[in-house]
């Protein structure tokens, strides 16, 4: 079995691309509630910042910071694969099988760096060609983002 080396940072931020073993599979879509399940409960039990997600039908990208003198990220998302699994009843092994093995990672550099994977999180839905707008897609947090920005615009013009 391969061990992949990650870079103990602590409190970094993360760039992710986990992708299902079928990658034409609607699941992460067709069972969204399941996936957030997951989701929260591990955030629950290991905090960390989403700073932006999209969930495509055969795929999540996703930018999180950990908490500072954190560097524990792989455990986080081992449990939310295998907690999906589970709930979809995908059998005993740790995430049923649904999941490729690779979780494709990068720590973010600087803002620069930061700025583009934001912008690939984003705009993965428009080249995928699933809708022509990032607002468009129903899944990823470009609508938090855009409610607290409307939400920062109103208090500053209330002041």
């Amino acid at each position: 079995m391969t061990h992949y080396i990650r870079p103990k940072v602590t409190g970094a931020t993360w760039f992710f691309t986990l992708h299902l073993a079928d990658r034409r599979s609607t699941v992460l879509l067709d069972h969204i509630d399941l996936l957030r399940q997951a989701y929260r409960r591990t955030w629950v039990e290991q905090p960390f910042e989403t700073r932006a997600i999209v969930i495509l039908p055969g795929a999540i990208h996703a930018i999180w910071t950990l908490p500072a003198g954190d560097a524990d990220v792989m455990p986080r998302w081992r449990k939310i694969k295998a907690r999906f699994g589970q709930a979809m009843g995908a059998g005993a092994s740790h995430d049923g099988g649904l999941w490729q093995r690779r979780v494709w990672d990068h720590v973010i550099r600087n803002q620069t760096d930061h700025d583009h994977h934001l912008q690939f999180c984003l705009m993965a839905p428009v080249r995928l060609g699933l809708v022509d707008l990032p607002g468009d897609w129903t899944f990823s947090s470009i609508h938090r983002d855009l409610r607290s920005a409307a939400s920062l615009a109103r208090q500053s013009v209330a002041a």
